[in-house]
């Protein structure tokens, strides 16, 4: 699975270096409000403009991936503990039942 999803985003990342590779005019960035505009080529405002985006889903992903990490660890604690008791019911001794 890991090999479709890293294809895939091989994939996206050679798109958006193709379209920024075909828009290479200059444009002006205003970074912030009341400066002059930094000139530079679109497809480096495209470059950063996704790579930004990428940082910004991956910190967001980082919430989900902790929640299951944390969870996977209850359960193999929980699954550890089952075993345990499991173990001991095993090695317990069986008593002969009186039959009356």
């Amino acid at each position: 699975m890991r090999v479709v999803y890293t294809i895939i985003k091989v994939v996206i990342l050679l798109i958006v270096i193709l379209f920024a590779a075909l828009n290479i005019q200059s444009v002006e960035v205003r970074y912030f409000i009341g400066r002059d505009p930094i000139p530079m080529p679109l497809f480096v405002v495209i470059v950063l403009s996704f790579l930004l985006g990428m940082g910004v889903f991956w910190l967001l992903s980082i919430k989900r991936n902790l929640k299951k990490f944390i969870e996977t660890n209850k359960l193999k604690s929980e699954i550890n503990k089952l075993n345990d008791e499991l173990k001991s019911i095993k090695s317990a001794p069986i008593g002969k039942v009186d039959k009356k």
